[in-house]
Order: C-alpha cells, then sequence, then structure tokens
C-alpha cells in the first residue's frame, strides 16, 4: 500500500509540473468579479421569461399585438440597458436577461448621490490630492494629505501617520464617503 501511495504522489506531481509549463491552465491572480474594467460578465440584474408562441399564434388582444417581444427588446437597448435572450433546454420558454453596464449605475449612483464604497485606491488618491477650491485660486476645500505640497508660498507636511500605532487600521481603510 505504501508504495502504490508513493506512486500516486509521484504521478499528482508529475502532472502538476506539466500543468505548470501550459499558461492557459494556470491560475490567474486577478479576480474578474472585483475588477469593473473587465465588464460585468457575472451579474444579471432582471430576467424576462415568458412562454414561446406555437406556429402561426394569432395575438386576440391589441395589447399583445402592439407589445411584441422583439419591441419590447429594441425598447430595452434603446434604454441602453444590455440584454442576452436564449431559449430554455426543452424550448418551452424564452429567457431575456437584463442589465446596466457598470458605467451607467456608476452614473446613476452618482445623480442619486448615493453613498457608495469606494476602491482603497481612489481614496489613497483622493487623500493624498486634496480638493483645491474652484471658487478661490490657492484655496483648499479639502487639505492634501502628503508632504511636500505649498500653502501661500509655505512648504506643507501633512501626511497622516500613526506613529504610536494607536489605530488599527490604515487611514485609507474608512473607505465608507
Amino acid at each position: 500500500i505504501g508504495f502504490v501511495m508513493y506512486l500516486l504522489r509521484l504521478l499528482l506531481r508529475m502532472a502538476e509540473e506539466q500543468i505548470d509549463r501550459i499558461p492557459e491552465y494556470k491560475l490567474k491572480n486577478e479576480d474578474d468579479f472585483q475588477n469593473f474594467d473587465t465588464g460585468q460578465n457575472w451579474n444579471w440584474d432582471f430576467v424576462l421569461v415568458t412562454q414561446v408562441k406555437p406556429e402561426g399564434f394569432q395575438p386576440d388582444n391589441p395589447t399583445q399585438r402592439k407589445f411584441t417581444m422583439l419591441r419590447i427588446v429594441k425598447a430595452i437597448n434603446q434604454a441602453h440597458l444590455e440584454t442576452c435572450q436564449f431559449k430554455s433546454q426543452d424550448w418551452k420558454q424564452i429567457i431575456i436577461k437584463i442589465r446596466a453596464s457598470a458605467k451607467r449605475l456608476k452614473e446613476q449612483a452618482d445623480k442619486l448621490n448615493m453613498r457608495l464604497k469606494l476602491d482603497e485606491k481612489e481614496v489613497k488618491r483622493r487623500l493624498n490630492d486634496g480638493l483645491p477650491d474652484p471658487a478661490q485660486p490657492g484655496e483648499w476645500l479639502i487639505y492634501p494629505r502628503k508632504d511636500g505640497w505649498f500653502y501661500n508660498g509655505v512648504e506643507m507636511n501633512t501626511a497622516i501617520r500613526d506613529t504610536e500605532l494607536q489605530c488599527p487600521y490604515q487611514y485609507y481603510e474608512y473607505a465608507y464617503g
């Protein structure tokens, strides 16, 4: 039994070495579910399901004649929403998946003034750069939190430091606006 276990381990090690040489099989460190730049290939916001009508079906209702599936999908696409249509496995239903793009969701959240968790890199950048006052040149609405910037000709050193280790969190970990 010990010899068989040894051979199995050796076989597994050989297989791992072969897999590591093939780039398609290597694991990626990037998490596509956190990266909005790669697109929203994992999230659908709404799903419509309807029955497949038999061949030669004539709607008896003027509303059914007016709002065909083609017209509904065109209206959804004209609203700048993404759709994906397909038939069920038994071909008895039509499924339409609907979602808003990440860009559209961000724009709508901005219009509604929603408070969302910010990206850690974005929080660091905003804190370091500060926010100049557009109405008064040379003044700041939010002072930069970095060393080496100038205010009225004087060099300022306002980087955030916890020299006495009083806080278990970094300054950028308070990521809610």
